[in-house]
């Protein structure tokens, strides 16, 4: 009997990450932002963008080894090790456990084989105590969220294994996995949807890249990189 690992607790999968700063300081909901307080996007350090050029080379691969549980949790088989390395089965992992983490909070849900976002419980996470929609940072320099720089190979590749070969489901893990995001962030990004994700950073995608921003009110926008 091939052996599974059930990611189902961030408490377990991702006790050895370090939490950001940014992070450690939110309440319970972590959408809800003091308004006097701008805060700056979150960049991937340099290790972190390796890492996610390591998971989105082992996408594919992956995907063959991802399934849902009677309880419809993700499971990955650890017999994925004998293709990826550690550190990518290790991040997958953690993305699937925020992923669990979702359909747990009910934020997230599979429809059909497929994951999808719950909407009314993603607007709800997204409401502050006055039930007002939080207003969007600025457009500028500052919003609330994680800035993904991704390659122009890097960007070819994700968009190929989405359309072609992996589940939109397995690309979520890949990308989240390497953070330590609420997990609200799998609900804003699966919201988006296979197509338009890939529609986007198609379109936006220049001769050095791409820049995908996920912000915790709700949005992802994708421009070209600069640099």
């Amino acid at each position: 009997m091939k052996k599974k690992i059930v990611a189902l607790s961030l408490a377990t999968v991702l006790a050895a990450v370090p939490v950001s700063s940014a992070f450690a300081s939110t309440s319970e909901n972590p959408l809800l932002v003091n308004q006097q307080t701008s805060i700056t996007s979150i960049s991937l350090t340099a290790e972190q963008q390796d890492q996610l050029t390591e998971n989105l080379n082992a996408l594919s691969i992956i995907d063959k080894y991802v399934t849902l549980n009677d309880d419809n949790f993700y499971e990955l088989d650890e017999e994925a090790l004998n293709y990826v390395g550690q550190e990518v089965f290790d991040s997958y992992s953690r993305g699937m456990a925020l992923t669990n983490e979702a359909l747990a909070n009910n934020l997230v849900k599979i429809e059909n084989g497929q994951l999808v976002s719950n909407m009314p419980a993603v607007v709800k996470s997204l409401k502050n105590d006055q039930g007002t929609i939080q207003p969007f940072a600025s457009a500028e320099s500052y919003w609330w969220g994680i800035n993904f720089k991704l390659s122009n190979q890097e960007s070819k590749t994700l968009a190929y294994n989405i359309k072609t070969q992996a589940n939109w489901a397995t690309a979520i893990f890949g990308l989240t996995g390497i953070l330590n995001p609420p997990a609200l962030l799998i609900a804003v990004i699966t919201q988006f949807g296979a197509t338009a994700f890939v529609n986007e950073l198609e379109y936006n995608t220049n001769s050095l890249g791409v820049n995908v921003d996920v912000s915790y009110v709700g949005t992802v926008s994708m421009y070209p990189r600069a640099t």
